[in-house]
């Protein structure tokens, strides 16, 4: 579908965008930052107050539901590989 598509093109130049800026900090500040991941808490807050914000955007808005039970689906498409890919990458590999 379109949105899987636009979505995949998205996806690739955040990581790569992210993974070049990880990359300098790593390299500039190496000895003045400590990348740590985000706290649980906080992550799951974020989660809930965007699932809040997209049930209410969809409500009574067919197009916007369209658009989102298409993306939805394909986020669980893909959840499965990232988990996959997270939990068998050494991420403690230098940059």
């Amino acid at each position: 579908s379109a949105c899987s598509r636009v979505f995949n093109e998205i996806l690739a130049q955040y990581n790569y965008e992210n993974g070049k800026a990880l990359k300098r900090l790593k390299t500039e500040y190496k000895n003045k930052i400590k990348v740590l991941p985000f706290n649980r808490e906080i992550l799951r807050a974020s989660q809930d107050a965007t699932d809040e914000y997209l049930n209410d955007l969809i409500q009574g808005n067919v197009d916007h539901r369209k658009v989102f039970d298409e993306w939805k689906d394909f986020k669980s498409d893909i959840r499965a590989w990232s988990q996959f890919e997270a939990y068998y990458t050494n991420w403690d590999d230098p940059v």
